[in-house]
């Protein structure tokens, strides 16, 4: 399993409608990507940043996504002025003391 981070920085006041309309458009599309696990929004101490966790069932399953449906939610997201200042895959090691 494999988590991607995704960091994006958007006008304080505009990012609770960042993101729901990241909910709309991309966590919807995700779930009917084969691969895809759930995904979570993180709130931290920058007021004009949000952190998003994707977990993948595989490094295949994220790089399968397909490049042309990337364009189109990206275009739809330009709705609200936003750039992404961060972006980590990372492999998730199973733990004695949490789940995988």
């Amino acid at each position: 399993m494999i988590l991607e981070v995704l960091t994006v920085r958007v006008e304080p006041e505009r990012l609770e409608e960042f993101v729901a309309l990241d909910r709309e458009v991309w966590t919807e599309t995700l779930r009917k990507q084969p691969g895809f696990i759930r995904k979570e929004a993180w709130l931290g101490e920058d007021p004009d940043e949000v952190t998003f966790g994707v977990w993948w069932e595989s490094r295949e399953a994220l790089a399968a996504f397909p490049s042309a449906t990337t364009d189109e939610l990206d275009r739809q997201m330009s709705r609200i002025p936003s750039s992404i200042v961060g972006v980590r895959v990372m492999d998730i090691v199973l733990s004695s003391c949490g789940e995988p």
